[in-house]
């Protein structure tokens, strides 16, 4: 399978939102050709080199890139919202073309269970993550009703993943395990101290807000 492939200093994971300003000609090109034929592009983690301008090494597993919405920006530019499909693992790259290009083959995901308290703690996590953050922004998110967790270990894995928890390293080393369980498990154990830190800054901006001059006015 071949396919045109986007280099970034980002893991997209199956399932999460990519959202990207394009403005190089060679990636302007990629989308055009994407979307005349109905095709997905690729996102692989850099490596090495350059996001912007040269030919980056990527690491050798990434994920597929479905183009949803597409929006004319500035200077030439286009703005568009892409989402993660499936894994892919590359053959070979080319460098034929203005922007890379390579040989795949698609991962399958392998069949796998997990403990149901690894998957509540999943969950849990995930659930946190959107109270704190919609919080910081004043927002609420309404609690989850208390039902068993029927996602498989994998998606809930990659949906941790896509958060952006640990660092590009980990988040590669996590998309790359091909084992649901274990990547929940190694998942929930990378997004804890995320948790922690949003904790934290929630408190303390709460502290900040009670202790400014009028506040219990």
């Amino acid at each position: 399978m071949e396919l045109r492939l986007f280099p970034l200093h980002t893991v997209l994971f199956p399932g999460m939102p990519l959202p990207l300003n394009v403005f190089e000609p060679r990636y302007l090109q990629l989308v055009q050709e994407c979307l005349e034929h109905e095709e997905p592009f690729g996102v692989a983690l850099i490596r090495e080199g350059p996001e912007v301008g040269g030919f980056a090494d990527p690491f050798m597993v990434g994920a597929t890139a479905r183009i949803e919405q597409v929006a004319q920006g500035m200077l030439n530019a286009i703005q568009l919202l892409a989402r993660g499909e499936r894994r892919v693992r590359i053959l070979e790259l080319h460098h034929d073309r203005p922007y890379l290009w390579a040989d795949v083959e698609e991962i399958e995901d392998r069949p796998g269970e997990a403990p149901q308290e690894l998957l509540e703690r999943g969950q849990e996590l995930l659930d946190e993550f959107e109270r704190l953050r919609f919080s910081s922004q004043g927002g609420y998110v309404r609690t989850r009703s208390p039902e068993p967790v029927s996602k498989p270990p994998g998606v809930l894995a990659d949906a941790i993943g896509a958060t952006g928890a640990g660092s590009p390293a980990e988040r590669q080393e996590l998309l790359e395990l091909l084992d649901p369980g274990v990547r929940l498990e190694r998942a929930v154990a990378m997004f804890a101290p995320l948790i922690e830190q949003m904790r934290q800054r929630s408190t303390d901006s709460a502290v900040r807000r009670w202790s400014e001059p009028g506040a219990l006015n």
